[in-house]
């Protein structure tokens, strides 16, 4: 393993050490990066993340909530897919407000996630820009996002096109990156439920 140190600015105020561990012999899919921050300890999985997961991260964010044969069926279809595991000290057995461990033997909590979908040449959607209340305000939000443009600037050809649908106050992130509303434009997103 290759160890490189890195200063992240999560915030105007606030800047971060880093060390990013990045395994040269794997694809990037497979990258875990580690945040240490002043009291908590945060890893980035460029992984998809499980069902249960996925659908608990959503309901836990307000999100609108997903089948489980729906999530079980989508995920694997994911073009990109990174999470944000918290690195829990102590187990916490209060199940109510904790997602499941993405291994047994540790006490790592999915509690941020975001994907890309599409159809790899043409379209890519930004989706699931998640982060599980009780680690908001902290910059994970802004990571997530980070590590989604990094993924879309390396695989997203010259006409390809990438949209995404902001919620609520998601899009003051998502206007960090350069993102910008398209109904000014005369471009509305429009949505059908099914």
């Amino acid at each position: 393993m290759v160890y490189r140190p890195v200063i992240l600015r999560i915030s105007k105020h606030q800047k971060i050490s880093l060390q990013l561990r990045v395994r040269l012999r794997f694809p990037v899919l497979y990258q875990h990066h580690i945040i240490p921050t002043q009291m908590d300890s945060y890893t980035i999985r460029h992984e998809i993340p499980s069902v249960e997961t996925y659908c608990k991260l959503r309901e836990i964010t307000g999100l609108s909530k997903k089948a489980t044969a729906a999530a079980a069926a989508g995920l694997p279809k994911s073009l990109f897919a990174v999470q944000i595991t918290y690195n829990n000290p102590k187990p916490n057995n209060d199940s109510s407000d904790t997602i499941d461990s993405t291994d047994d033997s540790s006490n790592e909590e999915p509690i941020a996630m975001g994907r890309v979908i599409g159809d790899g040449a043409l379209w890519f959607t930004v989706v699931d820009i998640a982060v599980h209340p009780a680690h908001q305000g902290q910059g994970l939000g802004f990571r997530i996002m980070k590590e989604v443009e990094a993924w879309l600037k390396t695989n997203v050809p010259k006409s390809g096109q990438v949209n995404l649908v902001a919620d609520g106050r998601a899009k003051d992130l998502y206007h960090k990156f350069g993102w910008r509303e398209t109904a000014p434009y005369g471009a509305v997103a429009m949505a059908r439920l099914y």
